[in-house]
């Protein structure tokens, strides 16, 4: 796991029908594109079969399918999320919605999950535009067409 510097992460959401954060990771020389490749080696891992945790009496489950999104930066990882958390007699669900990108040693996740009802279009609608404005904030990042 490559060394961070800094990291901010700012979260919000217009209404409780969905949840979104962008974090900002400051790495030491290389490590975003080390980052990178393993966001990019975690989500075909779990796309191609869902990949369970269990840690005391906790179980969280996860799975991962790409999502194909214009305008990114290259080299962009997104992905669609289904994580399921069972733990003290509950089971929670989230749907959600991760983009990542790099510039130079900076990583930026932005991660959106939505609420029960509101569809996984309007989620990636809102985490796809989140992504380009950090992308668009980082400064430098090319965007494509």
């Amino acid at each position: 796991m490559a060394d961070t510097y800094g990291t901010m992460q700012v979260t919000g959401s217009s209404d409780a029908s969905y949840k979104i954060s962008n974090e900002v990771v400051a790495y030491t020389a290389g490590g975003a594109a080390q980052a990178l490749a393993e966001v990019k080696n975690a989500a075909a891992a779990c796309s191609a079969a869902t990949i369970t945790r269990i840690q005391g009496s906790n179980r969280v489950s996860f799975h991962t399918a790409p999502l194909n999104v214009s305008g990114l930066p290259a080299g962009s990882v997104a992905v669609t999320l289904h994580v399921v958390l069972q733990s003290a007699g509950k089971t929670i669900t989230e749907d959600g919605v991760a983009i990542y990108m790099v510039r130079g040693n900076i990583l930026s996740g932005v991660y959106a999950y939505t609420a029960p009802g509101l569809p996984m279009a309007k989620i990636s609608e809102l985490a796809i535009h989140s992504a380009k404005r950090s992308a668009e904030k980082l400064g430098g990042l090319t965007l494509a067409a």
